[in-house]
Protein backbone atom coordinates (compact mmCIF):
# COMPACT_ATOMS: atom_id res chain seq x y z
CA UNK A 1 0.00 0.00 0.00
CA UNK A 2 1.28 3.45 -1.26
CA UNK A 3 0.97 5.90 2.09
CA UNK A 4 3.67 8.30 0.66
CA UNK A 5 3.45 11.90 1.67
CA UNK A 6 3.87 13.35 -1.55
CA UNK A 7 3.38 16.80 -0.29
CA UNK A 8 5.67 16.90 2.07
CA UNK A 9 8.56 15.73 -0.41
CA UNK A 10 10.90 18.30 -1.99
CA UNK A 11 10.12 18.74 -5.77
CA UNK A 12 13.20 16.30 -6.88
CA UNK A 13 12.30 13.39 -5.24
CA UNK A 14 8.70 13.60 -6.95
CA UNK A 15 10.05 13.97 -10.32
CA UNK A 16 12.52 11.13 -9.54
CA UNK A 17 9.58 8.81 -8.36
CA UNK A 18 7.44 10.28 -11.52
CA UNK A 19 10.62 8.82 -13.42
CA UNK A 20 10.38 5.39 -12.16
CA UNK A 21 7.01 5.22 -12.97
CA UNK A 22 4.77 6.49 -9.52
CA UNK A 23 1.41 6.95 -11.37
CA UNK A 24 -0.02 8.80 -7.55
CA UNK A 25 2.90 10.99 -7.79
CA UNK A 26 2.25 12.03 -11.08
CA UNK A 27 -1.41 12.21 -10.42
CA UNK A 28 -0.22 14.43 -7.20
CA UNK A 29 1.65 16.77 -9.20
CA UNK A 30 -1.12 17.05 -11.95
CA UNK A 31 -4.21 17.91 -9.22
CA UNK A 32 -1.38 20.34 -7.67
CA UNK A 33 -0.56 22.50 -10.73
CA UNK A 34 -3.25 21.90 -13.53
CA UNK A 35 -5.99 24.65 -12.54
CA UNK A 36 -3.19 27.58 -12.24
CA UNK A 37 -1.88 26.26 -15.38
CA UNK A 38 -4.80 26.52 -17.39
CA UNK A 39 -5.67 29.67 -16.27
CA UNK A 40 -2.04 30.72 -17.24
CA UNK A 41 -2.00 29.72 -20.55
CA UNK A 42 -5.87 30.32 -21.30
CA UNK A 43 -4.75 34.07 -20.34
CA UNK A 44 -3.06 33.74 -23.91
CA UNK A 45 -5.17 31.48 -25.88
CA UNK A 46 -8.43 32.10 -24.96
CA UNK A 47 -9.46 29.01 -26.00
CA UNK A 48 -9.98 25.76 -24.16
CA UNK A 49 -8.93 23.24 -26.44
CA UNK A 50 -5.81 24.81 -27.39
CA UNK A 51 -5.14 25.70 -23.26
CA UNK A 52 -5.98 21.41 -22.66
CA UNK A 53 -3.69 20.83 -25.67
CA UNK A 54 -0.97 22.32 -24.15
CA UNK A 55 -1.14 21.34 -20.62
CA UNK A 56 -0.95 17.68 -22.20
CA UNK A 57 2.47 18.30 -24.41
CA UNK A 58 3.67 19.67 -20.81
CA UNK A 59 2.74 16.79 -18.76
CA UNK A 60 3.03 14.51 -20.92
CA UNK A 61 7.11 15.40 -21.10
CA UNK A 62 6.95 15.47 -17.36
CA UNK A 63 5.73 11.81 -17.40
CA UNK A 64 8.16 10.66 -20.39
CA UNK A 65 11.51 12.37 -18.74
CA UNK A 66 13.35 8.85 -17.79
CA UNK A 67 16.84 9.19 -17.55
CA UNK A 68 16.91 13.24 -17.59
CA UNK A 69 18.17 15.40 -14.43
CA UNK A 70 15.15 15.78 -11.87
CA UNK A 71 13.60 18.62 -11.52
CA UNK A 72 14.26 21.25 -8.72
CA UNK A 73 11.33 23.26 -8.73
CA UNK A 74 7.79 22.15 -10.75
CA UNK A 75 6.32 25.70 -10.43
CA UNK A 76 8.93 27.60 -12.14
CA UNK A 77 9.83 24.76 -14.49
CA UNK A 78 6.05 24.06 -15.16
CA UNK A 79 5.01 28.10 -16.11
CA UNK A 80 7.41 28.68 -18.19
CA UNK A 81 7.38 25.50 -19.97
CA UNK A 82 3.60 26.42 -20.53
CA UNK A 83 4.15 29.78 -21.21
CA UNK A 84 6.62 28.63 -23.85
CA UNK A 85 4.06 25.79 -25.44
CA UNK A 86 1.12 28.71 -25.55
CA UNK A 87 3.03 31.34 -27.15
CA UNK A 88 3.89 28.54 -29.88
CA UNK A 89 0.58 27.56 -30.40
CA UNK A 90 -0.71 30.74 -30.43
CA UNK A 91 2.15 31.66 -33.25
CA UNK A 92 0.76 28.12 -35.37
CA UNK A 93 -2.97 29.14 -35.24
CA UNK A 94 -3.31 32.62 -35.58
CA UNK A 95 -0.82 33.20 -38.31
CA UNK A 96 -2.97 30.21 -39.97
CA UNK A 97 -6.15 32.23 -39.62
CA UNK A 98 -4.68 35.66 -40.14
CA UNK A 99 -5.71 36.25 -43.20
CA UNK A 100 -9.22 35.17 -42.71
CA UNK A 101 -9.56 37.01 -39.84
CA UNK A 102 -8.84 40.62 -41.35
CA UNK A 103 -10.57 39.87 -44.63
CA UNK A 104 -13.47 39.01 -42.57
CA UNK A 105 -13.13 42.73 -41.01
CA UNK A 106 -13.16 44.83 -44.08
CA UNK A 107 -15.61 46.22 -46.41
CA UNK A 108 -17.11 43.28 -48.67
CA UNK A 109 -19.66 45.17 -50.95
CA UNK A 110 -19.82 44.28 -54.72
CA UNK A 111 -16.36 42.03 -53.66
CA UNK A 112 -15.37 39.81 -56.39
CA UNK A 113 -13.83 36.83 -56.84
CA UNK A 114 -10.85 37.65 -58.30
CA UNK A 115 -11.01 40.69 -55.43
CA UNK A 116 -10.87 37.99 -52.61
CA UNK A 117 -8.17 36.03 -54.35
CA UNK A 118 -6.05 39.54 -54.51
CA UNK A 119 -6.65 40.48 -51.04
CA UNK A 120 -5.70 36.95 -49.64
CA UNK A 121 -2.10 37.09 -51.66
CA UNK A 122 -1.47 40.60 -50.13
CA UNK A 123 -2.04 39.28 -47.02
CA UNK A 124 0.01 36.29 -47.37
CA UNK A 125 3.10 38.75 -47.91
CA UNK A 126 2.18 40.38 -44.68
CA UNK A 127 2.22 36.77 -42.99
CA UNK A 128 5.35 35.99 -44.04
CA UNK A 129 7.19 39.35 -43.66
CA UNK A 130 5.69 38.64 -39.90
CA UNK A 131 7.10 35.51 -39.61
CA UNK A 132 10.62 36.72 -41.00
CA UNK A 133 10.97 39.16 -37.57
CA UNK A 134 12.80 38.22 -34.32
CA UNK A 135 11.70 35.43 -32.14
CA UNK A 136 10.72 38.24 -29.32
CA UNK A 137 9.52 41.15 -31.70
CA UNK A 138 7.52 38.09 -33.37
CA UNK A 139 5.37 37.08 -30.26
CA UNK A 140 5.13 40.73 -28.96
CA UNK A 141 3.75 41.68 -32.82
CA UNK A 142 1.24 38.30 -32.35
CA UNK A 143 -0.13 39.05 -29.00
CA UNK A 144 -0.62 42.81 -29.65
CA UNK A 145 -1.84 43.30 -33.32
CA UNK A 146 -3.49 39.28 -33.64
CA UNK A 147 -4.67 38.33 -29.81
CA UNK A 148 -5.33 42.07 -29.29
CA UNK A 149 -3.63 41.26 -25.34
CA UNK A 150 -2.68 45.19 -24.12
CA UNK A 151 0.82 46.18 -23.81
CA UNK A 152 0.53 45.80 -19.72
CA UNK A 153 -0.51 42.54 -19.67
CA UNK A 154 2.40 41.37 -22.59
CA UNK A 155 4.41 43.36 -20.07
CA UNK A 156 3.72 41.00 -17.17
CA UNK A 157 3.32 37.56 -19.63
CA UNK A 158 6.82 37.55 -20.99
CA UNK A 159 8.08 39.63 -17.71
CA UNK A 160 9.54 42.29 -19.92
CA UNK A 161 8.85 46.00 -19.13
CA UNK A 162 6.04 48.23 -21.07
CA UNK A 163 8.98 49.99 -22.42
CA UNK A 164 10.94 46.91 -24.06
CA UNK A 165 7.10 45.54 -25.55
CA UNK A 166 6.54 49.14 -27.45
CA UNK A 167 10.10 49.19 -28.35
CA UNK A 168 10.09 45.83 -30.13
CA UNK A 169 6.13 46.53 -31.36
CA UNK A 170 7.65 49.58 -32.89
CA UNK A 171 10.33 47.47 -34.63
CA UNK A 172 7.93 44.76 -35.56
CA UNK A 173 5.48 47.38 -37.04
CA UNK A 174 8.40 49.32 -39.48
CA UNK A 175 10.04 45.86 -40.64
CA UNK A 176 6.41 44.74 -41.77
CA UNK A 177 5.56 48.06 -43.19
CA UNK A 178 9.25 47.97 -45.02
CA UNK A 179 8.43 44.70 -46.23
CA UNK A 180 5.16 46.40 -47.81
CA UNK A 181 7.26 49.34 -49.46
CA UNK A 182 9.64 46.97 -51.09
CA UNK A 183 7.10 44.22 -51.87
CA UNK A 184 5.79 43.63 -55.65
CA UNK A 185 2.52 45.04 -55.01
CA UNK A 186 3.76 48.24 -52.94
CA UNK A 187 0.64 50.55 -52.53
CA UNK A 188 -1.98 47.97 -52.39
CA UNK A 189 -0.52 45.91 -49.99
CA UNK A 190 0.77 48.82 -48.20
CA UNK A 191 -2.88 49.66 -47.37
CA UNK A 192 -3.86 46.09 -45.51
CA UNK A 193 -0.26 46.20 -43.88
CA UNK A 194 -1.33 49.49 -42.02
CA UNK A 195 -4.99 48.09 -41.89
CA UNK A 196 -3.54 45.70 -40.09
CA UNK A 197 -0.76 47.47 -37.70
CA UNK A 198 -3.34 50.56 -36.94
CA UNK A 199 -5.90 47.53 -35.03
CA UNK A 200 -6.58 47.72 -31.18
Amino acid sequence: MNSIDYSSLPDYEISLLIQKGDKKAFDYLYLEFWKPLFNYSFNILSEGQMVEDVLQEVFLNIWTRSGKDSIQNFKSYLFNAVRNKSISKLREVKFSELQQEIIEGLPSESRTAEEHQEIEEKLGLIVKAAEELPERCRQIFILSRIEYVPISEISELLNISRRTVENQLTIAMKYIRQYARESVVPVALYFFCDYLLSKV
